[in-house]
């Protein structure tokens, strides 16, 4: 569970160690918006033609922080479009 604050935004990438396996960590989701509340959701698939085992505790991916000069005027949570505020499951 992760809670952004309105002034910090992130963005999710993958390892390129995992990357070479064929491994993709997200498809579409990387950007972790100012205001977030929940749990980053993976969208694991593997791409390579060989059966790959992660463990937990693997490291697989890694999040990016940028700091905004100003808070966000409208933070996620407060989006009316906000789906997935304070999400327990994918």
């Amino acid at each position: 569970y992760i809670e952004m604050p309105d002034d910090l935004t992130g963005r999710l990438e993958g390892r390129s160690s995992i990357g070479r396996l064929g491994v993709v960590v997200h498809s579409t989701a990387a950007n972790i918006e100012c205001g977030f509340r929940g749990r980053i959701v993976l969208e694991l698939a593997n791409m390579g033609r060989i059966p790959v085992k992660l463990y937990p505790g693997m490291r697989i991916c890694s999040i990016s922080f940028e700091t905004l000069t100003s808070p966000a005027e409208v933070p996620y949570y407060k989006k009316k479009s906000a789906k997935y505020v304070n999400q327990k499951n994918p």
